[in-house]
């Protein structure tokens, strides 16, 4: 069963989001490198709350907390130094050449 408020939570949190997204594609991609690779420092440096917060919600063993933990800060450099390349317009050619 649901909470009464639980509908209004999440309309507010997809308003949020939409308005978030609205900004960040805007946003210059060195900026948005700097926001991800910002990002990407701080989970590592801050990686015994993390895991020990892992740890505690998921019941998962600490190496497998690192791993999630690991894998979202490579994710979150990769993009850092890949996003500008991947979002850039391209041209396609079409089925035909006439």
């Amino acid at each position: 069963m649901r909470s009464p408020g639980a509908e209004a939570d999440v309309d507010l949190a997809f308003e949020r989001a939409r308005a978030a997204q609205a900004v960040w594609a805007l946003t210059e991609f060195a900026e948005r490198r700097a926001i991800l690779l910002r990002f990407h420092d701080l989970l590592l440096d801050r990686r015994d709350e993390i895991l020990d917060l892992l740890q505690l919600e998921t019941g998962k063993a600490r190496r497998h907390a690192f791993e999630e933990v690991l894998d979202v800060a490579t994710v979150a450099r990769y993009y850092a130094n890949t996003a500008e390349r991947h979002l850039r317009p391209r041209r396609r050619r079409g089925p035909c050449r006439c």
